[in-house]
């Protein structure tokens, strides 16, 4: 079923190129447990460039609590990507759908 309006849905479908991403997707899985682990906070930005190793890969620690948001103490975590992950995610932050940013796994040409 399609609402004919959006870009997935009037996009031309050979236009589309699809690649298994389930190995990536894992990886940014095992990533974010372990920061969420380690007391951090990433928004999916921060995510996007600590999956592929951007950053120093260190993140922020919030300062915990159950009322209201966690704020950042000024604390940085860290994360061995080859140890947590298997290494960095080949992606990039190309690609763009209905005006916000989503990530996509690199696909050769």
């Amino acid at each position: 079923m399609t609402c004919g309006i959006c870009d997935n849905c009037t996009r031309d479908p050979a236009s589309l190129i699809t690649k298994d991403v389930t190995i990536e997707a894992w990886r940014i899985l095992k990533v974010l447990t372990e920061v969420q682990r380690e007391g951090g906070r990433v928004t999916l930005a921060n995510l996007a460039d600590l999956v592929r190793g951007l950053g120093g890969a260190s993140f922020a620690v919030g300062a915990g609590g159950k009322k209201g948001k966690g704020r950042a103490t000024g604390e940085k975590g860290s994360i061995d990507l080859d140890e947590v992950a298997g290494g960095k995610v080949a992606m990039n932050k190309e690609v763009s759908v209905s005006g916000r940013s989503v990530f996509a796994a690199n696909i050769p040409s």
